[in-house]
């Protein structure tokens, strides 16, 4: 027996529907840093961004190993992501968290116990798009690591001057709106309180990550899936009261 035209028509319907869905299923790589030095002037960082429709996530966390970082300027200061078509337009940040801690004249941590990274922001970089905290005035919220070490004296720590900083991973939610789509090309990692301190990134797993845009479902496909409805319920009940 053939399949009945309203089964046919909710088939092809709810198959469409799927093939919009699937467009918008999130993907995800990430990209890590390592300048190859050693000792104090070794930089290491990791972003894992993640995107979901219009909504690219990205998670900054610094590397280095337990009492590897000794100063600010091994602390990650932003993050330059380049698209394979320049950005027409910045996104809009709409969510941005992590540990904020100050430190003493000891250079020890204490807990602000905040988690809003006011200081961070967006900046088009001749179409790139940078996520930093040097967006002007006093630089902090320097991402460290978990366990720094202050074994060698060192004033950014000492004194608070760079306070607060973010203790662990930084994650910011950023919304491109709509009609954006762009492959990214390249993610360059920044260290310390100037700009100049960069070391880009390598991409580890599927690195074919880019922006898309879930498509509008169109009227006739509505109403193709609805028509199926209507006519596979109908035909069950046909057939209901026929074996009756």
């Amino acid at each position: 027996m053939g399949v009945p035209v309203g089964v046919k028509t909710w088939m092809a319907a709810t198959a469409a529907a799927v093939g919009l869905l699937g467009a918008n299923m999130a993907q995800a790589a990430t990209w890590l840093a390592d300048n190859g030095l050693t000792g104090d002037d070794q930089l290491k960082a990791s972003a894992d961004i993640s995107l979901s429709g219009d909504v690219l996530t990205v998670v900054l966390t610094n590397t280095l190993a337990d009492n590897q970082l000794r100063s600010q300027g091994a602390a990650i200061s932003g993050v330059v992501i380049t698209f394979d078509d320049p950005l027409a337009s910045l996104p809009t940040i709409t969510g941005d968290s992590g540990t904020l801690v100050n430190f003493n004249n000891s250079a020890v941590a204490t807990p602000t116990g905040g988690t809003t990274l006011t200081h961070w922001g967006l900046v088009n970089v001749s179409g790139a798009l940078r996520l930093t905290t040097l967006t002007g005035g006093q630089p902090s919220q320097l991402i460290i690591n978990d366990s720094p070490s202050y074994s060698h004296t060192n004033p950014g720590f000492q004194n608070g001057q760079f306070n607060p900083f973010v203790k662990g991973p930084g994650t910011f939610t950023l919304d491109f709106g709509a009609n954006q789509v762009a492959e990214i090309a390249s993610v360059v990692f920044q260290f310390g309180t100037q700009p100049d301190a960069s070391v880009a990134g390598s991409c580890t797993g599927d690195c074919l990550l880019h922006h898309t845009t879930l498509p509008t479902p169109e009227p006739a496909t509505w109403a193709m899936m609805l028509m199926g409805f209507f006519g596979a319920g109908a035909l069950i009940r046909r057939r209901r009261l026929a074996a009756a």
